[in-house]
């Protein structure tokens, strides 16, 4: 789901394809397909989403510290609640 981060976050395409789009809103006609070999830098602060259809390895680094702030705060996992015992 849209987030972002207080750091700048590099993303490189190991294996796969990876798709990645800007904006505060899930958007499928804003993805971008990345294949292998592919990579990108999301500037501090970028509001972004990203998915891959038939799985992906990807590298992520940055340089902290790092956090991800979802646009959407219920779209947070950390903080969904479970109902299930």
């Amino acid at each position: 789901m849209p987030h972002f981060h207080p750091a700048v976050e590099h993303v490189t395409v190991l294996n796969g394809t990876f798709s990645m789009g800007i904006g505060e809103k899930w958007d499928d006609k804003a993805l971008h397909e990345m294949g292998v070999g592919s990579f990108m830098v999301m500037k501090t602060g970028v509001r972004h989403f990203a998915m891959t259809k038939n799985g992906a390895d990807v590298q992520l680094h940055g340089m902290g510290p790092w956090g991800i702030t979802y646009v959407n705060p219920n779209d947070d996992p950390a903080k969904q609640v479970s109902t299930s015992r």
